[in-house]
């Protein structure tokens, strides 16, 4: 069974590696017709892709897994030259280990670092204080707010 997610990102990123934790559950009697993901194509920057897009445009990478990448704790390195600048990342999952009618996946983690120059998130209390000009009164109306804008 295939799965398309979208993870849209606040500013954009550079994207350093991936985790996926797809164990089936243990809690679950019966998990014969449940199967973890074996063929990933993730894509940048592509927003509101639907699966006939997913199958019909090149990836940026494709990922070919085994159950043992699949535990949630095995860092996979992307092509830093693929995933630089990265404000919606997709993730295709084309196929499952068993091919069964469902592929299951807890969590997706991915690691990177906001671009440099582009993140809209203040830095420092000095940065919120003097972006649109020093901040001389502290009341409600007149606080910063998470852009760093007064």
């Amino acid at each position: 069974m295939q799965m398309l997610i979208s993870i849209p990102f606040k500013d954009a990123v550079n994207l350093k590696s991936i985790e996926i934790d797809a164990t089936l559950p243990q809690d679950s009697k019966d998990t014969s017709d449940m199967s973890t993901p074996s063929i990933i194509h993730l894509f940048k920057n592509r927003f509101h892709m639907d699966f006939d897009e997913a199958e019909d445009v090149s990836p940026d990478m494709t990922l070919e897994l085994k159950p043992t990448d699949l535990k949630g704790n095995k860092r996979i390195k992307l092509k830093s030259t693929h995933f630089a600048s990265v404000n919606c990342l997709t993730v295709f999952v084309a196929s499952n280990q068993d091919e069964a009618d469902v592929t299951t996946m807890r969590r997706i983690t991915v690691f990177g670092t906001p671009v440099a120059g582009f993140s809209s998130m203040p830095k420092t209390l000095e940065e919120v204080q003097y972006r649109d000009g020093p901040c001389h009164q502290n009341t409600p109306n007149h606080r910063a707010d998470r852009s760093g804008r007064l």
